[in-house]
């Protein structure tokens, strides 16, 4: 699968600049790892940082294939003869002589993807990226992909959704779709990201026979023989559904997790009862799902640490909306049981998708993106370059490593605002902007991350003073792309 940053491009015309509002609890240090933590964690950091400094750029990143188009649209059922005209490959001074009542969009950075759908079919995507109020034009191919490895000057890409309601889309390209190598420098970005992303793991696994045998609900038998045993044995109270007093239930249930663990730890744990119990419900979790929060709790104190992990790594959690902290608070337990365990391909990881917000729900929106914390401060804490870090995250190529973890723009721009090291980043960025060593593409990137974390901030002469930057990396932008940005409001 993909994540597409042309999604993300016009984030930062509807998101406001909020402050940091925390979504997940802290300890005293106001991060949400414990010291202990965060002192087991800095030594994987410094053995990660040290291999790094002696690593030599072993593998040349070349940038998305890219280059300039114009996009055409014509809506008609009359569309016999413009399809023959670009099958012919019309030259486009004479389509847009012969075909007055296409829309045409001039002059847009072209970008070329592949990847692969839902219904793991390959695609190439052709891009025309819009700036400021602008949106992208798209258009996409599922068949006879070969058609699209190699597109020179004047060629054109064509599309037609077929009916009564039916429309003709095509790229023209007024100069051959290139891809180039990334440079030294912002190759290094990359490979610091790969270097402290473990490119090997990813965080959700599968038990031996796949796929859980019960739903979000459920429990497994042996799961849910444990936890009766654990309810009777410490008498949790049962609501009467005939009295339906509400009020004296949770009363009553309030009490009873106060006095829960006290009875275990006291009365239950060391008999072979409970661990046997406890133990048959694990390897029942482990083969066939039906886990859940309340006996990963138990195996986390009772048990084992590691078997907890991956029990937790073993299901994923689903959100209602963009608002359901469910899904981020079963990453930071991920996060926090893979530093208390030493498993640092699945720490960062989580960490960066607690920071990314990138989690499954039924219904997406921007509106929870407020209320959700960035948590940059902890990456910093273990002395983790974020400035490479956060760029390598963001940069696009054509050939990332495998499981290449890549961050979403409006999320990492916001979190680049939280960064002690701001003024830095500011720097680069307006640097890498005006850099025509590096692909346009990556430029057009970095400008829309830029442009995402001058929203965020609050400081109205801080604002303006980056604004004011840039608008002077801009100008070194090719014209047909500068002329598209404004930084008037909406």
């Amino acid at each position: 699968m993909r994540y597409s940053i042309f999604i993300l491009t016009f984030f930062y015309l509807t998101i406001n600049a909020v402050a940091q509002s925390g979504d997940l609890k802290t300890y005293p240090s106001g991060l949400i790892y414990s010291d202990e933590t965060m002192k087991q964690l800095d030594k994987i950091v410094d053995s990660l940082n040290s291999k790094f400094l002696s690593c030599e750029l072993n593998k040349t990143f070349f940038s998305k294939p890219q280059g300039v188009g114009h996009y055409i649209y014509f809506e008609s059922e009359k569309r016999e003869g413009i399809k023959k005209a670009l099958a012919n490959n019309i030259t486009f001074e004479d389509f847009v002589e012969q075909y007055k009542k296409a829309k045409i969009t001039k002059n847009l950075l072209v970008v070329k993807s592949e990847y692969e759908n839902y219904d793991n079919e390959k695609v190439i995507e052709f891009s025309g990226l819009g700036f400021s109020n602008a949106y992208n034009k798209e258009i996409s191919f599922t068949k006879d992909l070969t058609q699209y490895k190699e597109l020179k000057k004047g060629a054109w890409v064509v599309s037609e959704r077929k009916g009564k309601d039916g429309y003709i889309e095509a790229f023209y390209f007024k100069t051959a779709i290139t891809s180039i190598p990334i440079v030294e420098k912002y190759a290094r970005m990359i490979q610091y990201a790969d270097c402290m992303v473990d490119t090997s793991s990813q965080i959700f696994i599968e038990r031996g026979s796949g796929k859980s045998k019960y739903n979000r609900y459920e429990v497994a038998p042996k799961v849910k023989l444990f936890l009766d045993y654990v309810n009777e044995a410490t008498d949790k109270p049962i609501f009467n559904e005939k009295e339906e007093d509400y009020d004296a239930y949770y009363k009553e249930l309030k009490k009873w997790r106060k006095r829960k663990t006290a009875i275990i730890e006291k009365d239950l744990q060391s008999t072979e009862k409970f661990k046997h119990l406890i133990s048959a419900a694990a390897k029942n979790a482990l083969k066939e799902g039906g886990s859940n929060n309340e006996f990963e709790s138990y195996i986390y104190k009772y048990y084992s640490k590691d078997v907890a992990l991956k029990l937790k790594r073993s299901r994923k959690v689903y959100g209602s909306c963009s608002m359901d902290s469910a899904p981020r608070e079963h990453a930071k337990s991920i996060a926090k049981l893979s530093a208390e365990t030493a498993n640092w391909e699945t720490f960062l990881r989580s960490h960066l998708d607690i920071m990314n917000d990138r989690f499954d729900r039924v219904a997406q929106s921007s509106y929870g993106d407020a209320s959700f914390g960035t948590y940059i401060g902890e990456l910093e804490a273990l002395e983790i370059n974020v400035h490479d870090l956060m760029l390598g995250i963001s940069l696009r190529m054509d050939n990332p490593s495998e499981n290449h973890y890549y961050g979403a723009v409006h999320r990492v721009g916001r979190a680049l605002g939280e960064s002690k090291y701001a003024q830095e980043i500011e720097n680069t960025m307006s640097a890498m902007i005006a850099d025509e060593k590096l692909d346009l593409y990556n430029r057009a990137v970095i400008y829309f991350l830029y442009r995402n974390y001058i929203n965020y901030i609050t400081d109205k002469s801080k604002k303006k003073a980056n604004e004011e930057k840039l608008k002077a990396a801009i100008k070194q932008l090719p014209a047909y792309i500068s002329s598209q940005i404004s930084f008037e409001k909406d």
